[in-house]
Order: structure tokens, then C-alpha cells, then sequence
């Protein structure tokens, strides 16, 4: 289990921001602060809901994801994405993907792995997909390939140690899959 003294990296999107009018992801932020309030947990529901019907339950993680870059104060503007912009990959262009995170900062990969192991531990699942399509960029394009090993390192990392936190849990299989969706290659521009 993690110390109690341990940051707890969940968040609720939008809380404590002023909302746009007729923004779908306001709407949504809306309705997710609104279940928690009422005192649900949706994943948990989703998990125990699966379980009930000998359905697996997989956690799913966008490990970067660029959809807050038109609205960079919006509901799905992490508050750590807000302080740090240093974070972010610094690409010479303002475009649509530099708002993504720059997994070469160990910052970076221990935030992701902290919400790895958080969601290990709080919820009954029988994996985790950690999903690089949505936005593949994850290191300054002449860093790239000098990181590879970094990215494999952290999928180790998170294997293990979601596998570690899940022990334990109600419904843990013997072997907890991991699943990595990435695109089949990115071309060099």
C-alpha cells in the first residue's frame, strides 16, 4: 500500500475554474464532480459492474493527450500541466501537440507512474492499458530515438509495480496485463 504521507496525483478536472459557455468538456467536468459529490466513485462502480457479470475490467491512461491545448485553463488542464509548462515538450512551433508532456523529464515519467500505482492500488481491475496513440509525441523530435530506452524503462516500471499494488485485491488475477497502445511507427518529418 502507499504511505499515507504519499501525493495523491487524482484530480478533479475543472474544479476551482470558471467554466465556458456551451463546452462540452465543461459539461463533462460538471457531471463527473457531481457523481463524486453524490458519493460515487465511477471507476469503481465500472469495476464492481464488470466483476458482477464475469466481464475483465481494465483502467485505461492516456499518457499524453493534447485535447486541453485550445483551452490550456480548461476542465482537462491538469492542475501540475498548468504550473509546470516546463514540462511540456518545447517545440519550436505552437501547435496542436506542444502541449504534450516531455516523458525525457523524470518529473514527467514519476507523475504518470504515481497515477499508474494510485489506480493499481484503489481499484479492482484486471489491467491497465496505457494509451500512447491519442497523442504519440513524447520527446523533442532530436531526442527521440536517444530516449527509447527511457520509455521502456517506465513501462517496466509500471508493469511491476501495478502488479504489486494489485495484490491483494478481491478479484486479482494471477497475472495482471498491461497493455501499451502506441501508434505502428511515426514517421521522421
Amino acid at each position: 500500500m502507499l504511505p499515507s504521507t504519499t501525493v495523491r496525483f487524482t484530480e478533479v478536472y475543472g474544479v476551482g475554474r470558471t467554466p465556458l459557455a456551451g463546452s462540452g468538456q465543461w459539461r463533462q467536468a460538471a457531471n463527473l464532480a457531481a457523481l463524486i459529490k453524490a458519493g460515487d466513485d465511477p471507476p469503481a462502480v465500472i469495476c464492481e459492474a464488470c466483476h458482477q457479470h464475469d466481464v475483465q475490467a481494465f483502467l485505461s491512461l492516456r499518457m499524453n493527450d493534447c485535447h486541453h491545448t485550445d483551452d490550456d485553463t480548461g476542465p482537462l488542464a491538469s492542475d501540475l500541466w498548468m504550473a509546470h509548462p516546463e514540462y511540456r515538450l518545447q517545440r519550436t512551433e505552437r501547435d496542436y501537440y506542444s502541449s504534450a508532456w516531455d516523458y525525457s523529464l523524470p518529473q514527467v515519467r514519476q507523475q504518470r507512474l504515481a497515477i499508474i500505482c494510485e489506480a493499481a492500488e484503489k481499484y479492482d481491475t484486471d489491467g491497465i492499458e496505457l494509451d500512447f496513440l491519442r497523442s504519440p509525441y513524447l520527446f523533442n523530435r532530436d531526442e527521440a530515438e536517444d530516449n527509447q530506452d527511457i520509455l521502456t524503462d517506465l513501462l517496466r516500471q509500471a508493469a511491476k509495480e501495478y502488479t504489486m499494488y494489485c495484490v491483494g485485491h478481491a478479484h486479482a488475477p494471477q497475472m495482471i496485463t498491461i497493455s501499451s497502445k502506441s501508434p505502428r511507427n511515426i514517421v521522421k518529418e
